[in-house]
């Protein structure tokens, strides 16, 4: 009887192990399908569009309010349809150009994305508003907001709006699979933890108190590393990842923080 106990008990490790083995190859091999979710290419009658040249590759730009002194980059969620905040940025940011970023794959770009391709897609248009503006300042949303911060943290920009933001992807990841070994399995890792003491600007992070996404314990990691910008915050209670706009106060901060004074 012990020999055959004996003998289940191997086969339920094994079995256990083969299972453990088998997940772990799954998300190794699926993880940019978890982390990135293209949409659809867009068309606008009423909005400019243009084609970055990149690496090869063709990244789609919306351009808004064409022509204004300074300009604001703007850098979506993981599966953001950009062109989605059309209205809400010409109504709180209307004295900038704005320049949405379709990332690798999405919204008539071309290309597969990963952190790489994406943070050298954003000095790419950096480089092209920067020829063209008084001041660069960009607005991040959740993947984004780890783009925003890479920039920020090689260029000058003036402003930064982040938008319930993480201390890495790593640490978010290593959250939501604490059973894997995700430091070793991850690709991309946005850490901009790291990044983040070599930013200057002035920042605004908008925080999600019910975050199951990117939770607020990892925006508040984030912001206590930002110890050389000029950090204001708010944390938003009740609020979730995808709902955190539909609060009023949200519009009025951003507002305020990207007012333009008549000296600039």
């Amino acid at each position: 009887m012990s020999k055959y106990i004996k003998k289940l008990s191997v086969v339920a490790i094994t079995l256990t192990a083969l299972l453990y083995i088998s997940a772990c190859s799954f998300l190794y091999v699926a993880q940019d399908a978890l982390l990135y979710h293209p949409t659809p290419a867009k068309y606008s009658d009423n909005v400019d569009s243009f084609y970055l040249e990149n690496q090869g590759e063709k990244i789609k730009v919306w351009e808004l309010n064409p022509g204004q002194p300074h300009a604001i980059l703007y850098f979506g969620g993981n599966a953001e349809a950009v062109e989605k905040r059309f209205a809400w940025l010409k109504e709180n940011v209307s004295e900038y150009t704005v320049y949405l970023l379709n990332y690798r794959s999405f919204g008539g770009s071309s290309g597969k994305p990963s952190e790489a391709a994406l943070l050298s897609d954003a000095v790419a248009l950096y480089k092209h508003a920067n020829a063209k503006h008084q001041s660069i300042s960009s607005i991040g949303r959740s993947l984004g907001t780890g783009i925003a911060v890479y920039l920020a943290s090689e260029f000058p920009l003036e402003r930064i709006v982040l938008i319930t933001p993480y201390d890495s992807i790593l640490a978010v990841a290593k959250n939501q699979y604490p059973f894997f070994p995700v430091k070793l399995l991850l690709r991309d890792t946005y850490r901009s933890i790291e990044r983040a003491p070599k930013v200057k600007s002035k920042v605004l992070l908008l925080l999600a108190e019910k975050d199951r996404i990117t939770p607020l314990e990892n925006g508040l990691a984030l912001m206590k590393a930002l110890k050389n910008a000029e950090v204001s915050y708010e944390i938003f209670a009740g609020s979730r990842h995808n709902n955190i706009a539909r609060n009023a106060l949200y519009h009025q901060k951003i507002k305020e923080f990207m007012r333009i004074a008549a000296s600039d």
